[in-house]
């Protein structure tokens, strides 16, 4: 994810620490952009019963294609 100047968001560029107690929708957030799409019913759960759902309902296939950042020119 990145700023709004184009920055990768890090510990290093000075980022937020994510807050733990919203952690059922980061985790939430994180699965659809991987492209999961996990059930709405997931949102009251607790981290541990959203990572198992994660667990068995994972769908390798599901995850967007992204394009590389680095150049062609540095493929060898």
């Amino acid at each position: 994810m990145n700023n709004a100047e184009g920055i990768k968001l890090s510990k290093q560029t000075g980022a937020n620490a994510l807050d733990h107690r919203n952690a059922p929708r980061h985790l939430l957030a994180a699965l659809r952009h991987l492209g999961q799409a996990p059930p709405s019913e997931l949102e009251p759960l607790k981290p541990r019963e959203i990572l198992q759902w994660a667990c068995d309902n994972w769908r390798i296939a599901s995850i967007p294609v992204r394009h590389p950042a680095v150049p062609e020119i540095f493929d060898n």
